[in-house]
């Protein structure tokens, strides 16, 4: 007996020395309660578990507050198999949203893991909000998608469902300003950012239709101010953004412009004409550039005689009796009963300031009910025909014959084996997306003031409630992807690796000034480090990656290579990121203090 006693005990001691690595930093935290908000700090690598009690069939909605720790929450059924996991684009700092819906009666399981392998420890607050039965109507399930909104303390947005033409389910949720507690309805106007396009490139469109202009034409044949770059660039690549040109948005945020600021299609030209550079030859890569919009809304301004917003408000928003709709070209225009922008904040919730005023890449105003009367256009055209929507959703091919997912300005693919065409948009806390499946006859769209909510997973949500029993029985089952092949170095050579530590960062020091843009950056050693600084950024730092070359921290300034002159010393430098390369910038010579 005690010989099997130490046997146990010796089988018991190896399971657990096994799954050490697994049970490592999981800490058991109880039993969630409805409208109990539980505070707990969380350090890297570690995993928090709470215990959810549902009956069958019921909904649950979770909110967490992350602050200072970027938290990915996955749900476990009452038997330990995985449910689903959440992890929004909002980093360390921001709201998670998360939903589960019961189908047996159990505990399950709510786990928050900290993605920082080395971020020190952060706080959260996890909230279970609502517990309740499921909703089993169409509308009801839509309703229950938009439940982290559905209330009047909070921004929120707003849904139309589109069937065989018309509504067939509209609501708003949230509010639309929350200092006046002013809530969200299916009339509220909203900024639609990029969904914009699709509008630009149906102007463009119908110009073609009457022979004004044609696609294959040179932007400098109407825009004689966009810079000769030694190649011809057609209004066609512009509008599949395979021109190369760089991104307006990009070269403004590096020029030191910030989203507040006041923006026109006038400034953009401006500084596109300084442009010496592509990304790329025309037609060889797909990169989405809002800049090729803008040049084609002055395009159309400039054939139609007419200012853009004028000539879209009579040759499309009339006729298709949008009266709520327009391309604001003016920062300072009064909106009646507009939606403000807002982000969530561990403080609560602040207003995303927008002051933009350029139109084309951007700058339509509409609310979901006169866009639903844009897709029932889409799919029986009033105005345009058949022949011109399906030019707009055939995909466009590279100059290498592959194709990407793009036509002329929409989004053309599948979405579980139905044929979509979709566009997504966003801009300060302004999110749209509107997605048709033109076979059903089916379309959704959803606009929101809240920069956490994510109208893209919610619009094909939607998608699934009400087209749930025409997708495919079966999806063709994905062929697996090949691993990468391994490249090496010449065969019997070594590396010598690269060794940051020993880098004379003093060398880059200086101020470098770019003729692109007209303005200039100050790269200075502060405390042993590299940092850069703009007049009007904050102070970023710059680490080295290899010899003369680094990269910088925030998104926007992306890799920086240094570029030495005859004799050895640095004399510039190139930035690319995003979707702009290779802007230079020359090394000034400064008089000695």
């Amino acid at each position: 007996m005690k010989s099997f006693i130490c046997k146990l005990l010796i089988f018991f001691m190896a399971l657990l020395l096994s799954n050490t690595e697994q049970l490592y930093a999981q800490t058991s935290k109880g039993l969630l309660i409805k409208g109990k908000t539980i505070s707990s700090t969380i350090g890297a690598e570690e995993s928090h578990r709470y215990i959810l009690n549902m009956a069958q069939s019921q909904f649950g909605y979770l909110s967490l507050m992350q602050s200072g720790v970027d938290v990915k929450v996955t749900t476990y059924d009452p038997q330990g198999k995985k449910m689903d996991e959440f992890d929004g684009p909002n980093g360390d700092s921001g709201p998670e949203f998360v939903k589960i819906i019961s189908q047996q009666k159990g505990n399950y399981i709510i786990e928050l893991t900290s993605l920082g392998q080395h971020d020190p420890q952060g706080n959260y607050r996890l909230t279970l909000c609502i517990q309740r039965p499921k909703a089993v109507t169409p509308t009801a399930r839509v309703d229950e998608l938009f439940s982290p909104w559905d209330n009047n303390t909070s921004p929120g947005g707003a849904v139309a469902v589109v069937k065989a033409g018309k509504i067939t389910y509209k609501k708003g949720y949230g509010l639309a300003n929350l200092e006046y507690g002013i809530p969200v309805t299916p009339a509220t106007p909203f900024h639609i950012a990029s969904v914009s396009k699709q509008f630009t490139m149906f102007a463009v469109m119908l110009l073609a239709e009457q022979g004004k202009l044609s696609l294959e034409d040179d932007i400098r044949k109407y825009l004689p101010e966009v810079p000769d770059f030694g190649t011809k660039i057609t209004l066609r690549r512009l509008a599949n953004h395979t021109s190369g040109i760089r991104d307006q948005v990009n070269l403004m945020t590096m020029a030191g412009y910030n989203v507040e600021d006041m923006v026109n299609n006038t400034h953009i030209l401006q500084l596109i004409s300084k442009q010496k550079e592509l990304n790329f030859a025309p037609g060889e890569e797909y990169l989405y550039s809002n800049t090729g919009y803008t040049l084609l809304a002055e395009v159309v301004a400039r054939v139609s005689g007419k200012s853009f917003p004028a000539f879209t408000k009579a040759c499309i928003f009339s006729p298709l009796n949008m009266s709520s709709t327009f391309f604001n070209d003016k920062a300072e225009t009064v909106i009646p009963g507009m939606a403000y922008s807002y982000t969530s904040t561990v403080e609560g919730f602040r207003k995303n300031l927008l002051n933009n005023a350029n139109v084309g890449s951007t700058g339509l105003i509409s609310t979901v009910e006169d866009l639903s009367l844009w897709t029932k256009n889409l799919i029986n055209p009033k105005i345009g025909n058949e022949v011109l929507f399906k030019k707009m959703t055939t995909l466009d091919t590279l100059s290498n014959g592959k194709t990407y997912g793009y036509g002329l300005g929409m989004g053309v693919g599948d979405y579980k084996g139905l044929r979509e065409i979709s566009h997504a948009g966003g801009i300060a806390g302004y999110k749209a997306f509107i997605t048709v499946f033109p076979d059903q006859d089916f379309s959704v769209i959803v606009l929101n003031n809240a920069a956490e909510l994510d109208p893209r997973l919610i619009a094909r949500q939607i998608a699934d409630i009400y087209l749930e029993d025409q997708f495919p029985s079966q999806a063709a089952a994905a062929s697996p992807r090949e691993k990468p092949a391994l490249t090496t170095t010449s065969a019997g050579q070594t590396q010598t690796p690269f060794d940051k530590t020993k880098v004379d960062l003093s060398i880059y020091t200086g101020r470098f000034f770019s003729e692109e843009l007209a303005t200039f950056y100050d790269f200075k050693l502060i405390d042993g480090k590299l940092i850069g600084q703009h007049l009007r950024s904050a102070d970023f730092e710059i680490k080295p990656d290899k010899a003369d070359e680094f990269s910088a921290g925030p998104w926007l300034y992306g890799q920086i290579k240094f570029l030495r002159n005859d004799t050895g010393n640095i004399a510039g430098c190139t930035i690319s990121f995003n979707r702009t390369r290779n802007l230079h910038f020359n090394k000034i010579e400064l008089p000695a203090e």
